[in-house]
């Protein structure tokens, strides 16, 4: 796998052992998902996956939170910017990095790793925000539902 070394320099070797070893399971978990007899009824979002992932993968940290992105608004023919959050779940690794396995707004077969730390923190890390109060909003039966759902398909 290449990766560019002004990120690398950034991500602790035993972060980027614990990413390769997440898209290892994802790449597995959607093998098996595609072999499931309801699979094109299934649906799962980033809560779902990442409760499910975080029970094959203990050193992974589970968070809850909003994800900060911007977009380009025109308006009176003048264009600026502005910042939008949508709930979101990821993990922190031990060293700090961010695993994204569902990052919003893409589509991407395989998870991110999110530099935490050194210039590229701001265009990455800093656009994850920790919020508890996501964890008790999202949290209900469906969601669990979902967890165990894909959890016993990874299995």
């Amino acid at each position: 796998m290449l990766f560019s070394t002004g990120i690398t320099d950034h991500v602790s070797k035993r972060d980027l052992d614990l990413y390769c070893h997440t898209l290892g399971v994802v790449t597995k978990a959607r093998a098996a998902l595609e072999k499931h007899p309801h699979h094109k009824k299934l649906s799962f979002e980033c809560h779902s996956i990442c409760r499910a992932l975080a029970k094959v993968i203990p050193e992974l940290t589970l968070v809850d939170g909003h994800y900060l992105g911007l977009r380009i608004v025109n308006e009176e023919g003048e264009k600026r910017v502005q910042v939008g959050t949508a709930t979101h779940s990821w993990f922190c690794t031990p060293d700090d990095s961010i695993i994204d396995p569902y990052p919003v707004g893409y589509l991407t077969p395989s998870p991110v790793l999110v530099v935490n730390r050194g210039p590229y923190k701001p265009f990455g890390g800093d656009h994850y925000i920790p919020l508890a109060s996501v964890t008790r909003e999202i949290s209900n039966r469906e969601l669990f539902r979902k967890t165990q759902i894909l959890y016993s398909i990874i299995r």
